[in-house]
């Protein structure tokens, strides 16, 4: 009923994508992909009373891929691949009071790779991993009143994953990662009577991150990021029985920020600073026992804003955005009994986005 996102984009011509999505009572996925020259995957998957998956694909000159699947009262699966020239497959299957599968398969040059298990009223496990000089991993895990999980890892040139989990009653995962000269991210997670998160992340030359979290009787959060030589910011997040926060951040030679604060039997505050070339605004608000509003905004050649907005019981914003030729916007919503995010975007010319979501009870 409550999760947790964390996403890291590093993008200068080393890129890294850190993603953790915690779902109390549900699970934990941790992807890490690391792509300059040197490919470095890292994908883990808990999920507390069914299993956890942990997938780390080091793609150098030297292929490492391991994969270790925990199931409580089912089996223990752990997969490496290590391939330099000379190719070592290794995998293990433990499964409690049923037996125990090695398999080693040493492959200098070329090979192929296919392995079943099939095991009634338990799982199907089917793995195949092609590598010549173009490498294709898929496996396929169901998992009968339990779940299904497809992964697919294409790596010649061009560097394509696809991962799926159903879970009925649970909820849905679908992770695609589009590798060539333009990088792809799309992340959905759909969790019935729970929420629903929608990641997107198109990074070739214009950088555009669309995240949707919906959680019904909850909130609602919408965060756009839309970064070619023009940077536009756009968070919405409803809270029924709450308020509801607008920010729109638009950015190219003219600064606009739009700051729209509703919260129903409270109050309505609504901040527009337009800057153009050189000026420093300093908004103030005090409210006894209501809230505290503080925007800072310098805008020389070097562009900072800073807003600071502090709401007893309710919640805690800061937003900074450093905008010179490097930008930086960091974004902090603290909601005791609510959530908490944080958003930073870094971006010279190596872009980093941090977007965290915490979300307690």
């Amino acid at each position: 009923m409550v999760h947790h996102i964390l996403i890291e984009v590093y993008r200068p011509k080393v890129h890294h994508i850190l993603i953790e999505v915690y779902q109390q009572k549900v699970h934990h996925i941790l992807i890490e992909l690391y792509e300059p020259k040197v490919h470095h995957i890292l994908i883990e998957v808990y999920q507390q009373k069914v299993h956890h998956i942990l997938i780390e694909l080091h793609q150098q000159k030297v292929h490492l891929i391991l994969i270790e699947l925990f199931q409580p009262k089912v089996h223990h699966i752990l997969i490496e691949l290590y391939q330099q020239k000379v190719h070592l497959i290794l995998i293990e299957v433990y499964q409690p009071k049923v037996h125990h599968i090695l398999i080693e398969v040493y492959q200098p040059k070329v090979h192929h790779i296919l392995i079943e298990v099939y095991q009634p009223k338990v799982h199907h496990i089917l793995i195949e991993v092609y590598q010549p000089k173009v490498h294709h991993i898929l496996i396929e895990v169901y998992q009968p009143k339990v779940h299904h999980i497809l992964i697919e890892v294409y790596q010649p040139k061009v560097h394509h994953i696809l991962i799926e989990v159903y879970q009925p009653k649970v909820h849905h995962i679908l992770i695609e990662v589009y590798q060539p000269k333009v990088h792809h991210i799309l992340i959905e997670v759909y969790q019935p009577k729970v929420h629903h998160i929608l990641i997107e992340v198109y990074q070739p030359k214009v950088h555009h991150i669309l995240i949707e979290v919906y959680q019904p009787k909850v909130h609602h959060i919408l965060i756009e990021v839309y970064q070619p030589k023009v940077h536009h910011i756009l968070i919405e997040v409803y809270q029924p029985k709450v308020h509801h926060i607008l920010i729109e951040v638009y950015q190219p030679k003219v600064r606009h920020i739009l700051i729209e604060v509703y919260q129903p039997k409270v109050h309505h505050i609504l901040i527009e600073v337009y800057q153009p070339k050189v000026h420093h605004i300093l908004i103030e608000l005090y409210q006894p026992k209501v809230h505290h509003i503080l925007i800072e905004v310098y805008q020389p050649k070097v562009r900072h804003i800073l807003i600071e907005v502090y709401q007893p019981k309710v919640h805690h914003i800061l937003i900074e955005l450093y905008q010179p030729k490097v930008h930086h916007i960091l974004i902090e919503v603290y909601q005791p009994k609510a959530h908490h995010i944080l958003i930073e975007v870094y971006q010279p010319k190596a872009h980093h986005i941090l977007i965290e979501l915490y979300q307690p009870k």
